[in-house]
């Protein structure tokens, strides 16, 4: 253990100011040229393809355009080579501490810059590979929130069942990751090094020993912030505080994760070639870390340093450091410590009725509803075989009625006698798929309805009907229309201009002036952002976000000023942010809503 955390501060430890700056600059400065570079290149790609705004409609065929294709492939090579150079001047760093040498932020950038451009030069190809491969072991942390956020959706079961298949999938990545890892560090950075690799066992072990130690300081600050709130912070807003603060320590702290595992898993590497090459790493002279200890620019540097040393130039330099980190910060932590008061203009629809505490799309989901006091009740509507509009969101019947019929293969009749409750919990046996006029028969006077038409390619005349059912129940005030197919919206508001119509965008990019058929926009969380939500208000027009669960992404939207939130849950809206309870939370609740 001696040997071992004397070897880490030979690698690292000398230079560890340099190596904290340059991760600190380096992956902040990155991270606003790939995301402002992505969000010119869409928008030139949509103008030049003659979309107006990226739908789900339009996706699929926006995707497969060849000059999409080729400029996402453009884009992966640039990102590579971001990646390849900070691993060289990481490993250049680790160099440098290893022959007792010190280096300088400026000195790792230009030490990565040139050994990036020798190893683009003597493998033009190969490079690209081991840098693919080695990405998700460089970005492990990134890596598991995807899998969990994006890749979960792959497998099908419960929820327990669903989350221990993918964390095996992320291990198992993870794993084949750390082995070319290894490829990477020492086959094509580093040839001419006979070292031995260590074990890809132990590569894994690093990023998990890092991804825990991780997980324990940031829950450590949350158990601080979230007594430092319980004890000073406003009775009124102390759920909204936590939930707030401790969304952006997970924030900062994954950030952190993020570069300590970078910086772990290549210091790992790098040691197993320094302990066992012969002759010695810190007496060859042929290493790529030498491309920088023998440059000009290193000699100039160092001669430059001398000569301004006790003068403004140092101080100046200095400066220009702290200002570039404060920027780093700032960035990171996005105004991390403002007011965590929630705001109380946002109303709260329950999705699909209220599908948390009744089976979705039932007259006892929208009671629910009603009784939870949401200010709409979002359902799904689409035809049967005979022309009937009732509520249903799958196409098939298989999962909430247990037979695998299309809805537009059966009539009401056979409809009607299904048992759309069952599946949910047996206290709803026997629960009844209804008609749209059932579901405003339950809602006058009490809810209003947010009615989203489903495309199926089997009702082409849904439109006409739902507007019709609305006109003779003298609905219109007291609902709104939504679909993913803009079509359907422009048909609404030729039939009856009076109905409010909804946009849901599964995906929202481009210039919203050009959808006017919309008298609001309903957006998935994950294309959220605070300018969408401008360029809509802009407009004269609201905002809603889907599918909302999650305290902390509840606090997001609001900040970001969406005017509805969908949830599944809106008593929870209502306690958390709209003051539903007077109740004083207590710390262990408060820690609750923090690590939910």
């Amino acid at each position: 253990m001696k040997q071992l955390r004397k070897d880490i501060w030979d690698g690292a430890g000398k230079n560890w100011k340099s190596l904290l700056l340059f991760e600190i600059i380096y992956r902040s400065c990155t991270a606003f040229l790939v995301s402002a570079g992505a969000e010119r290149l869409l928008r030139l790609l949509l103008r030049e393809q003659g979309y107006s705004y990226l739908t789900a409609d339009n996706l699929a065929e926006f995707l497969t355009y060849p000059q999409t294709v080729l400029a996402a492939a453009v884009s992966a090579l640039m990102v590579f080579f971001l990646m390849l150079l900070e691993v060289c001047a990481l490993l250049a760093c680790f160099e440098a501490g290893w022959r007792k040498e010190r280096i300088t932020v400026p000195g790792m950038a230009a030490a990565g810059l040139c050994g990036a451009a020798a190893v683009v030069r003597r493998r033009p190809l190969r490079w690209i590979w081991y840098i693919a491969g080695s990405a998700p072991y460089l970005a492990f942390p990134l890596l598991l929130r995807f899998f969990f956020q994006v890749g979960g959706g792959v497998f099908t079961g419960e929820g327990d069942l669903r989350k221990m298949l993918t964390a095996a999938l992320a291990a198992a990545v993870l794993f084949c990751s750390a082995a070319s890892v290894r490829k990477l560090s020492f086959r094509v950075l580093r040839p001419e090094l006979n070292g031995k690799a260590g074990k890809v066992s132990c590569a894994v072990l690093v990023q998990v020993s890092v991804l825990i130690v991780s997980g324990l300081l940031c829950l450590a600050a949350v158990i601080l912030m979230t007594a430092a709130v319980c004890l000073a912070g406003d009775p009124e807003s102390r759920v909204s505080a936590v939930v707030l603060y401790s969304s952006r320590i997970r924030s900062v702290f994954g950030a952190a994760a993020g570069v300590s595992g970078t910086v772990a898993g290549l210091l790992y590497a790098f040691l197993q070639f320094a302990r066992t090459e012969k002759p010695p790493l810190a007496e060859k002279t042929g290493t790529m870390g030498n491309v920088f200890r023998k440059s000009r620019y290193r000699e100039g540097w160092k001669k430059d340093r001398r000569r301004a040393r006790g003068t403004g130039a140092v101080l100046a330099s200095r400066a220009a450091v702290l200002m570039a980190v404060a920027a780093a910060l700032y960035l990171g932590a996005g105004g991390f410590f403002r007011s965590g008061t929630a705001q109380h203009s946002v109303r709260v629809t329950a999705h699909r009725g209220g599908a948390r505490m009744a089976p979705e799309n039932t007259v006892s989901a929208i009671e629910s509803a009603i009784r939870s006091r949401a200010d709409y009740a979002e359902i799904d509507v689409q035809e049967t075989k005979d022309g009937e509009i009732v509520l249903l969101h799958d196409s098939s019947l298989e999962r909430v009625a247990g037979i695998g019929r299309r809805i537009w293969e059966l009539t009401y009749a056979e409809v009607s006698r299904l048992d759309a409750g069952s599946w949910f919990d047996e206290s709803f046996q026997n629960e009844r798929i209804p008609t749209l006029e059932a579901a405003i028969e339950c809602c006058r006077g009490k809810i209003r309805l947010n009615i989203e038409m489903k495309y199926n390619g089997h009702n082409e005349k849904i439109v006409e009907k739902v507007v019709r059912i609305i006109e003779e129940q003298n609905f219109e005030k007291s609902c709104v229309v939504t679909s993913m197919n803009y079509e359907y919206l422009e048909k609404v508001k030729k039939l009856n201009p009076s109905i409010a119509t909804g946009y849901t965008m599964p995906v929202a990019y481009g210039d919203l002036s050009e959808l006017a058929a919309a008298d609001f926009f309903s957006v998935s969380f994950a294309y959220l952002s605070a300018e969408f939500v401008r360029d809509a208000h802009a407009l004269g027009k609201a905002v809603c976000v889907w599918t909302l669960n999650d305290p902390a992404d509840m606090q997001q939207a609001i900040e970001y000023g969406a005017d509805n939130i969908i949830t599944d849950d809106p008593e929870l809206v209502r306690r958390v942010f709209l003051g539903g309870t007077g109740e004083e939370p207590s710390f262990s609740e408060l820690l609750a809503y923090a690590l939910k």
